[in-house]
This record gives C-alpha cells, sequence and structure tokens, in this order.
C-alpha cells in the first residue's frame, strides 16, 4: 500500500517559471528551475600521470550541452576538484591550483560552459575539495580536517587513512577554491557552489 501524503493546500506553481535574478553578479536565470550537482566522472584519469587527469572530454561537454537544451535556468556542475591527487572519484574534471588559462584543460572547461548556455541556461560549477573521501587507490594519504578515516566499504569503495591538515595545506586548499573559482569565470562559467558536505 501506498504511504499516505500530508495534506497541502494547492498552491500556483508559475513562479517556477519566472525568472530568477542573482543579486551579487547580476546574472538572471530564465527560470526556477535548477539541474543538482551529480558526480559524472566523465573526464580524462590517467592512474600514472597526474597532469593527465581531469581534462574535460567531449562525452561530458555533450552531456551538458544536452542538460542545457532541458530548459534549466540553472545548470549545477558535478564535483569540479581542486588538485589531482584529492579526489571524489576518477573522471572528476580538476582545476589545480598552477593550472593556466589557456590549453587543453582551459579549452575543455570554455567548451563545456558554451555548449551548457547554449539554450539561455545559466552554468555553476561546484568546486569541491573530498577532504577524507579519498579512495586508497586514488591516494593512501589524503589531507581532510582531521585523521579520523572513514570506515568500512561505501558503494565499493575502500576511503584512505587521512593526515590532518596543517597550516599549508589550508592555505593551498584555500587558494585552490580561489583559482578554481576565477578560472571557470574565464572559462565562461556564471557562478559557482562551494562543496561543504566532506
Amino acid at each position: 500500500m501506498a504511504p499516505s501524503r500530508y495534506a497541502a493546500e494547492a498552491v500556483d506553481p508559475k513562479p517556477l517559471a519566472e525568472p530568477l535574478k542573482f543579486a551579487f553578479s547580476g546574472k538572471v536565470a530564465k527560470n526556477r528551475f535548477l539541474k543538482g550537482a551529480m558526480t559524472e566522472r566523465l573526464s580524462t584519469w590517467d592512474p600514472k600521470t597526474l597532469s593527465n587527469r581531469g581534462i574535460p572530454t567531449p562525452e561530458l561537454i555533450n552531456l551538458y550541452r544536452r542538460w542545457g537544451e532541458g530548459d534549466f535556468g540553472v545548470l549545477l556542475s558535478g564535483n569540479v576538484m581542486l588538485d589531482y591527487d584529492q579526489l571524489e572519484a576518477a573522471g572528476n574534471p580538476i582545476i589545480p591550483l598552477d593550472a593556466p588559462f589557456e590549453g587543453e584543460r582551459f579549452e575543455g572547461f570554455r567548451k563545456l560552459a558554451e555548449g551548457a548556455k547554449a539554450h539561455g541556461s545559466l552554468l555553476h560549477a561546484q568546486l569541491s575539495h573530498p577532504g577524507r573521501q579519498v579512495e586508497q587507490k586514488i591516494n593512501p594519504h589524503p589531507i581532510s580536517a582531521s585523521d579520523v578515516q572513514l570506515e568500512g566499504d561505501v558503494m565499493g569503495m575502500r576511503f584512505a587513512k587521512p593526515r590532518a591538515m596543517e597550516k599549508e595545506d589550508f592555505e593551498k586548499v584555500i587558494g585552490g577554491f580561489a583559482h578554481a573559482a576565477e578560472y571557470v569565470y574565464k572559462a565562461g562559467f556564471d557562478g559557482v557552489e562551494l562543496h561543504g558536505a566532506q
């Protein structure tokens, strides 16, 4: 038997179709529908050469182009990571602190923004640091706010024991968030969300 629903008064859904202005940036979403962040794992992956990781692929660019055709007001990307070995999963897009505003990686992010926004959607990047949620096979010694390990097997993943961050680590991560925000802005994104769950 299906569970009963809570009683509620009828409401007018028209406001969902109205534009939404973001006060700080002045950007206007054409409606109030947002595609939430989902990990796609469609960027490049190389188990040995770190600098070959995290470049947006044609598959990722096509995915966002297709979501852009869905008439969302805002598209929120999946995890965009800040470091080659501090990842939620293999295949995450990555903007390392030393990434220049040119070249293959930058062009991948620029094409992603161009495709996603072609039909009028805004595109925001979800900038992320995984903390202790780094798989052992990606990094056996990730950094986190503490050295408390995430125990057990989670969806087939085993997590490494992190080390507690030191002052230099905090400075690097903060700088990474700032650089990544500037990077996606220059690539054509409209905003960022800082992922803080880990």
